[in-house]
């Protein structure tokens, strides 16, 4: 696929992404959030959550009427990836997550928060020996990710919150597997993110 197509592909993906959001336009609380996440590849044959990236986006909550729970759609930017400095080595990868939440209210200003993530990879990059490696096949477009996280609403308009995302489906191939055809070992994605966010509007 070619970069005019992948900048095609997201775009077609935010305004379909946005596109229900207009329609509920005056019952939603909206807002922005902005933190840090650290993050590995399980089946990249490295461990530990040690490349540390940038987190942030927008979000627009439907609150359901007399009931704790809500449905929170999301855009949101993230770098993720996995990195050992022994070996100098290092993925890094840049997403555009778009998430749908349910959340409950399930003490107080506190929140539980459980959500399906369709994630576009704008583009990755990998390196060993501070060498950037070329062959990018490894690399899968998009991916399908689940989010579990809590968060803790202050006055109604300031949250702090903590998120463990996981990709249901592989984000590539190992490189191991390409130097052997008959064996494929796919990588899978996982994050632990930190956020500070700002929430406004009506319900």
């Amino acid at each position: 696929m070619n970069h005019h197509t992948h900048k095609t592909a997201i775009i077609i993906s935010i305004f379909l992404f946005l596109f229900p959001v207009m329609g509920f336009a005056q019952i939603f609380k909206g807002g922005g959030h902005l933190g840090m996440l650290v993050s590995q590849v399980d089946g990249d044959e490295h461990s530990g959550y040690k490349k540390l990236g940038l987190f942030v986006g927008g979000f627009v909550n439907f609150p359901f009427q007399k009931q704790p729970l809500a449905l929170q759609l999301e855009l949101n930017y993230a770098q993720k990836g996995s990195k050992d400095n022994n070996i100098q080595y290092k993925i890094s990868t840049h997403q555009i997550e778009m998430p749908l939440f349910l959340m409950w209210n399930c003490w107080k200003e506190l929140h539980l928060d459980i959500g399906l993530s369709f994630d576009i990879l704008v583009s990755a990059n990998e390196f060993l020996h501070k060498n950037k490696i070329e062959d990018m096949n490894r690399f899968y477009f998009c991916d399908l990710g689940g989010i579990v996280g809590i968060h803790y609403a202050i006055k109604d308009k300031f949250i702090i919150g903590g998120r463990f995302n996981y990709s249901l489906s592989p984000i590539g191939i190992n490189a191991i597997s390409r130097k052997n055809r008959k064996i494929q070992t796919f990588m899978w994605s996982n994050a632990l993110i930190f956020f500070v966010a700002y929430q406004f509007g009506t319900t």
